[in-house]
Formats: structure tokens, sequence, C-alpha cells
């Protein structure tokens, strides 16, 4: 291959890789008929569970968060989502677990303030259903997770202030994020179970005056990188 030939050829690489990384990284755009609504946290409510002891299952919430997405009910379009929680906020109703929960052996939260997910792609299934998959970074692992949402309205309260609900529910590993502290029983069970369910609903508002917007970057998520897969 002569000289010329190399260099349009190395051209032609560069070029094709440039356009990949870019499709890939790209934000989906907003049209004039999606509607940027955010998290109302006074009436939404982000629940987890787990097993304990085989037959019984400890339960709690995170009482700190917020987040934004763009939604066009017309069009079945749902982008943008992005979500933080607070670390510090899980409540159980026990102070002694709420504690221990946000130490090391768990969520670490001094370390890990924040728990993060940011859609790379939804997908309309039917009715207001839609599958969303992005990546979920927790304890400072990121980890690919796809869950499904189901988006209810609009509707108006008495104030005249429209809303719409947003339904879902996922299941996570814990040893994906490191999270493998455990006590063994009998019969070589173990204390806690390895899944951990995850469920709620948000109250999504158009953004007011006072409303804020958070920048998915201002978390360091320009950052993100795919962590190795845990063994």
């Amino acid at each position: 291959m002569n000289l010329k030939a190399k260099n349009l050829f190395f051209l032609l690489i560069s070029t094709t890789l440039l356009f990949c990384l870019d499709s890939i990284s790209q934000t989906p755009k907003k049209t004039d008929a999606d509607r940027e609504l955010l998290i109302n946290k006074d009436h939404s409510e982000v629940f987890f569970e787990i097993d304990y002891l085989l037959i019984s299952k400890v339960k709690g919430r995170f009482t700190q968060f917020e987040g934004h997405l763009d939604y066009n009910p017309k069009d079945k379009v749902l982008k943008n989502i992005f979500v933080e929680l607070k670390a510090n906020s899980v409540y159980t109703g026990n102070k002694m677990r709420d504690s221990h929960l946000k130490k090391s052996d768990f969520l670490f939260a001094s370390k890990f303030p924040h728990i993060t997910f940011k859609s790379t792609n939804t997908k309309w299934v039917k009715d207001n259903i839609f599958l969303v998959t992005g990546f979920l970074k927790l304890r400072g692992k990121l980890q690919k997770l796809s869950l499904t949402t189901t988006i209810l309205g609009p509707i108006k309260d008495p104030w005249k202030k429209e809303s719409f609900f947003a339904r879902y529910s996922f299941n996570l590993k814990r040893k994906d994020f490191s999270l493998l502290w455990n006590k063994s029983l009998d019969k070589n069970n173990i204390l806690l179970g390895e899944t951990v369910k995850i469920n709620g609903v948000f109250q999504l508002q158009a953004r007011g005056k006072k409303n804020r917007v958070i920048n998915p970057y201002d978390s360091g998520l320009k950052n993100f990188k795919t962590s190795p897969k845990s063994k």
C-alpha cells in the first residue's frame, strides 16, 4: 500500500470512529413538543426491600432526591431522564440499622454521597408504558440498568397545577455494586438476600420560576466509566 493510500485509509478510519463516538455520547435533542418535567419530591417515593432471615423483609426508602426528564405525551416520547438520590437519606425506621446502611459495609455515604441514574435510551412499549435503559451509579460502581415505567396523566390539582406521575420498578444485584456484607446462617443460608427490589412513583411537574433543573454533569457523570464486571 503506497503512502497516499495509507493516508486515505487512516482518514477514513478516523472519520468513522469520530462519527460513532459522537452518536453514542449525543444527548437526544428536544423538540417543540417535548415537555421538561421536574420531580416534586413532596409527592414522590423511592422504596426498597430485601429478604431478611429467609422469611421476613427489610423495607426502607430514600427521603432526599431530585431529577428531571423530557416527555412528549402526544408522540409517546420519553427521554433525557436523570435522577439523583442522597445516600445519606436512607431510612428504614431503625436508627441503628440506618447508621449501618450509611457506613462502608453498605452505601458508604461519606465517600459516595450520591446515587445517580441517567438514561441512554427509551422505547415506547404500549399504552403509557416505556422501557428505559441507562446507567446507575451506586457506591462508586457504574452498571447498565433496564427498567419499565408507566407515565400517568396529565391531571390538574385544585390549584390548577398540572402533574404527570411515573411509576417504576426494577431489581438490582448487591454484588454488582460491591454491597457484599452478609452473615452466615445454618444450612449454608445467609442473613440478607442478594437482590434488592426498588419501586416507587415520581410526581412530575413543569418547571416554575422557583424550580431548578439539575445538570447531570454537576455530579461528575461526564466522567462516568463502565465499571469492570464484579467478580
